[in-house]
């Protein structure tokens, strides 16, 4: 088990570094000026990235519209919370 994890642990690693450093046009926008629970990473500003990430959401809402439908509702009352 202690192996399977160390082994992870490395291509977890290997994943991060082929991810950073991120280019300076994707650094523009955060994703807290979108969805201020998201976290604070970039939007990407590649097109293709972000038509994947659309089709995703798509994909996602066709799969699983009731879990959707919820998690929007808990977004949209604590934000109207906060104002």
């Amino acid at each position: 088990m202690v192996r399977a994890a160390n082994e992870f642990s490395v291509q977890l690693e290997a994943i991060f570094q082929a991810l950073y450093p991120f280019q300076p046009e994707s650094r523009t926008f955060l994703v807290t000026s979108i969805n201020p629970e998201a976290g604070r990473h970039p939007v990407p500003a590649d097109a293709r990235e972000l038509e994947a990430a659309l089709r995703a959401a798509d994909l996602c809402w066709e799969r699983f519209p009731a879990e959707w439908i919820t998690a929007v509702e808990t977004t949209l009352s604590r934000a109207q919370k906060q104002l």
